[in-house]
């Protein structure tokens, strides 16, 4: 069996090649694929699920043939695309997941997640992730007009380019104690997941037992994919 993981590919309509790619990559490599899982950012902003006729009709197509060849798709929300909603679901046959999932590959144990929630050093980021992750907030957001989403969606974004220039990288990577947390808590020894844009995969040992963390690689910078089969697992460059 073949499963294949992507992340933060950030699909922006002002990035048409972009999209080429990122289709490319379902026609080629995706259709062999039993599986494949995106685990958040696939667009670089997502207003709710209108833009989707509008601005992403052929990613969703793209997506759509993938489920009609047999390939399962699965979707995590990522911090940039986290309004995604059922009507996306519904056109494109990703199943939705939460924002930590298990499953299970050649008897391993694996969490799934997008990789912010591993980056407790970055306080003021987890603050603003629970302000706009409630319910009443993104409400409030899908009532109003596109264009006032995207003039919100484009100060929001602005604001996070600007808080990040004054960052750390350390503070802006995953807390490696709230890693092992996490690895004890859903009792795995596998974690995969996206959001730093350090594609690596990084060696624990907890308890005895050899652990793994594997990060997928942004695709505007250092595109990386996880491929993982009967032989194990490794990441693929694009």
């Amino acid at each position: 069996m073949l499963n294949l993981f992507i992340a933060d590919l950030h699909l922006d309509t002002n990035n048409p090649q972009g999209i080429d790619t990122f289709i490319e990559f379902l026609k080629i490599k995706a259709t062999k694929a039993d599986k494949l899982y995106i685990l958040g950012d696939l667009f670089e902003a997502w207003i709710g699920d209108e833009d989707l006729n509008q601005n992403y009709k052929i990613i969703a197509e793209a997506l759509s043939d993938l489920r009609k060849k047999n390939t399962l798709c699965y979707f995590m929300h990522g911090n940039r695309d986290f309004l995604v909603g059922q009507n996306f679901s519904e056109i494109t046959g990703c199943h939705i997941l939460p924002e930590e999932e298990i499953i299970y590959i050649n008897g391993k144990k694996v969490l799934l997640t997008h990789g912010d929630l591993l980056c407790t050093d970055d306080i003021e980021y987890l603050k603003f992730r629970s302000e706009v992750r409630n319910k009443k907030w993104k409400e409030n957001f899908l009532n109003k007009t596109l264009k006032e989403r995207n003039i919100i969606a484009n100060k929001l974004r602005e604001s996070s380019k600007d808080a990040m220039q004054s960052k750390s990288e350390k503070i802006m990577d995953v807390n490696e104690n709230t890693v092992k947390e996490y690895m004890m808590k859903h009792s795995v020894s596998i974690i995969v997941h996206g959001h730093t844009h350090r594609p690596n995969i990084h060696k624990y040992l907890i308890n005895n037992q050899e652990c793994s963390r594997v990060v997928l690689g942004a695709w505007h910078d250092d595109p990386k994919y996880l491929q993982w089969d009967n032989s194990g697992y490794k990441l693929v460059s694009l």
